[in-house]
């Protein structure tokens, strides 16, 4: 039964690192200038750090079967993940200080990308 699960996990995992890898090439066709992938710090993960102009953008990234399903999946505790490491992000990269900062969201679903701006 583990080795299941394990298979599962990493598919999962495997889908979730191809929708970041789509989600980046996509930004990156926008105008976004990639910073960070896959940001670690104490406080989690970010999947993606942008820069478009003189704004900073935290991106998380969502592969689902679905954009309903994508709308759903973002919780508010990866809300507050995702902001309290956009903190550690600030006070660690002192050279974006006086830029916007915003947080996006990005649904991938099948080959198509639905880009949410300012979504919290």
């Amino acid at each position: 039964m583990a080795i299941n699960n394990l298979k599962t996990k990493q598919k999962y995992e495997q889908k979730g690192r191809l929708a970041e890898r789509w989600a980046a090439l996509f930004l990156q066709f926008k105008g976004y200038k990639i910073l960070k992938r896959r940001y670690q710090n104490p406080l989690g993960e970010i999947d993606l750090i942008l820069q478009k102009g003189h704004s900073i953008i935290f991106c998380e990234v969502k592969a689902r079967s679905s954009l309903n399903a994508g709308l759903e999946a973002l919780s508010p505790n990866q809300q507050r993940r995702i902001t309290n490491g956009a903190r550690y992000f600030q006070t660690k990269h002192p050279a974006f200080q006086s830029y916007d900062y915003r947080f996006d969201y990005l649904i991938v679903h099948g080959w198509r990308c639905h880009h949410l701006k300012n979504a919290w």
